[in-house]
């Protein structure tokens, strides 16, 4: 005896005698396709035709038409009636599937019971839940008897006197059930009762056929058959309380606070720093690009630097512009970890540096280095060749070419607003400055220097200005305010994307959430079940659920979250001789009476603040 080893492949002859029912129950004979459900369909008669004339060439076939049905006699409620029973075999009971129709309504009974249970609703039972509902009763009391009197009518339903009015369209058929005849006269729609409505709502909206569909197309479903009271309200309410369809439908139009104004007024008040990357490794081993931009002059620093860490940021930091321009009043960034480290945060402090951060997944918050970054990249891409790996080799060249470049919102170039002064660049050592000037005393050359840079830093500033009001009226053309409100429900915008799963599959909102704190009209905190979020106006949306999570039901705020306080930072509380709230603006605290006055109002700006140890209010100095 050899044993051979074979392929699976090779190996089917064996393969499919393993599989072959030996059970005695396998071969069930003369069953017709006149014996299957179908009653012997076109398409039945058809692929046994097929199928007989393998069935004679090979073994062991099943016939398709193979059911075993017995016939059998059964007493109910009504009486005798004959019942289709579809087993696998004529022993087999198990599994068994009894099917009975009756004037065009199918039954399921079970094979121990005598009672049969129906895929939907009887005559009987819709005609039963009619006449029970309140709405319907003195309809069909109309209909039946006499018409009511008009003191009679007065007091009936808003539902009631719908279907008085339209009382000629009224259809009472042979079995009792009202139907209403439409419009059109093209048919008829059943009234349905308050019980089977929301039934009604659920099979048109909830179930994967129905597949979570929108108002419109929910109420034209329903349209087609289905008359009561009110339907359209009510479609409207259920679809827009669906939990499925809030968290995972993108809305159309998402919300939109108006355009907040503030820009510095003079050089190194305000400064934005982001990173870059990351990018292919160069030859020297850097992987980002980290970009500091002052937000008056618009003067940009670039440093190419091998990680992002927290120690590395710093020291970037204080070589490149610390070092250069001295400390700044503001430095404004993203979330990065690197940026609220605590070695970043206590440099801030060691320095006195004021540093405040932007809102989670909200670039335009630091949209003044977002937009250099554009522009830096674009201009790495012309000298980059086919080499990535040498983005870092004509990076400072590009920067200085970014501070020679005059700057539409300020009409100047970033030189002439830091340096007061233009650059010479490679074009000016081939061509030439033009004619000479005559050369000017010391005394003179730094009046005039004084002079033209405060008149250049004037003009930026007026131009700012104009730029943003033009910035705002364009931004506010369709904004979309939604008032918060502490206690609130509202669902979070997910911008993640989370690992192992397809971003096109996962819900675009997360929650629902509870807001907890208003910080400004335009910023609040809001506490979701696991953690509490800093998030701007436009990454929420208002949760309209009928059923929320037992976690922020049971959820209750603080009282101190209800109670007014004297130091509040409420968007109503009113400061300053103008008695207006705080707008996001520059304000300053008088240092003996601890009231808060907007800098414009008393003509103190954040530069001469970080210069002042103690402010004293006229109120104070009088």
């Amino acid at each position: 005896m050899v044993i051979q080893h074979q392929k699976g492949k090779l190996h089917t002859n064996a393969d499919a005698l393993s599989r072959i029912d030996t059970s005695p129950n396998h071969h069930v004979h003369k069953v017709l396709p006149d014996h299957l459900p179908c009653g012997s369909c076109s398409y039945c008669q058809r692929a046994h035709a097929r199928w007989a004339s393998f069935r004679d060439e090979v073994d062991d076939v099943v016939p398709i038409g193979q059911v075993n049905v017995v016939r059998v006699e059964r007493e109910n409620t009504e009486g005798q009636v004959t019942i289709e029973i579809y087993r696998p075999s004529s022993d087999d009971e198990t599994n068994e599937i009894s099917i009975l129709q009756d004037e065009g309504r199918v039954f399921a009974v079970k094979p121990s019971s005598d009672v049969a249970m129906c895929w939907g609703y009887s005559c009987d039972e819709i005609k039963q839940h009619q006449r029970s509902d309140s709405d319907l009763i003195p309809v069909f009391d109309w209909l039946e008897n006499e018409e009511p009197s008009k003191d009679r009518l007065f007091l009936t339903s808003p539902a009631t006197k719908f279907f008085w009015l339209n009382r000629k369209r009224l259809h009472l058929t042979d079995k009792g059930i009202l139907f209403l005849r439409r419009e059109d006269s093209a048919g008829h729609l059943l009234v349905l009762p308050r019980e089977l409505q929301p039934i009604a709502l659920r099979l048109h909206h909830d179930i994967p056929s129905a597949s979570h569909q929108g108002v419109k197309r929910t109420k034209h479903r329903l349209k087609e058959k289905f008359c009561w009271y009110g339907m359209g309200k009510d479609v409207e309410r259920y679809v827009t309380t669906c939990e499925n369809c809030n968290r995972s439908k993108k809305t159309t139009r998402k919300g939109k606070y108006p355009m907040t104004e503030f820009h510095a007024g003079v050089p190194m008040e305000r400064v934005h720093i982001d990173f870059l990357g990351p990018l292919p490794k160069t030859e020297q081993g850097n992987i980002y690009i980290l970009v500091m931009v002052d937000q008056f002059t618009k003067w940009v620093e670039i440093s190419s630097l091998p990680s992002q860490t927290s120690e590395v940021t710093a020291r970037a930091v204080v070589r490149d512009f610390f070092s250069r321009f001295g400390v700044l009043f503001q430095l404004h960034s993203d979330q990065g970890r690197n940026f609220e480290s605590e070695l970043f945060i206590s440099l801030c402090k060691v320095l006195q540096i004021h540093k405040t951060r932007s809102t989670s997944y909200r670039p335009s918050a630091n949209g003044q280095v977002e937009r250099f970054n554009r522009t830096l990249m674009d201009a790495v891409r012309c000298f980059m060749g086919k080499r990535q790996k040498d983005w870092d080799i004509h990076l400072l060249q590009i920067a200085g070419a970014l501070r020679s470049t005059v700057n539409r919102s300020t009409v100047f170039t970033p030189n002439m607003l830091m340096l007061g002064h233009e650059v010479s660049l490679l074009a000016d050592l081939v061509f030439g400055d033009g004619i000479p000037e005559n050369a000017a005393e010391v005394g003179t050359y730094i009046t005039e220097l004084v002079t033209s840079i405060r008149d250049a830093h004037e003009v930026a500033r007026q131009t700012l200005r104009e730029t943003q009001r033009h910035m705002k009226r364009n931004y506010d053309l369709r904004i979309l305010k939604r008032p918060y409100q502490i206690g609130d429900k509202v669902y979070v915008l997910d911008h993640s994307s989370p690992k192992g799963k397809c971003k096109k599959l996962c819900p675009p909102w997360k929650g629902p959430g509870v807001i907890i704190e208003v910080i400004t009209p335009y910023l609040f905190r809001v506490k979701l079940r696991n953690k509490v979020m800093t998030l701007n106006h436009d990454k929420l949306k208002p949760c309209r659920d009928r059923q929320l999570p037992k976690w922020l039901t049971n959820f209750s705020l603080p009282s101190s979250s209800f109670t007014d306080k004297e130091d509040d930072d409420s968007p109503d509380t009113l400061y300053c001789y103008c008695r207006q709230p705080w707008a996001g603006t520059f304000m300053i605290q008088c240092d003996y009476c601890d009231v808060w006055y907007h800098g414009s109002c008393v003509n103190v700006l954040q530069l001469d603040a970080l210069n002042t140890d103690l402010y004293k209010c006229a109120g104070c100095r009088d």
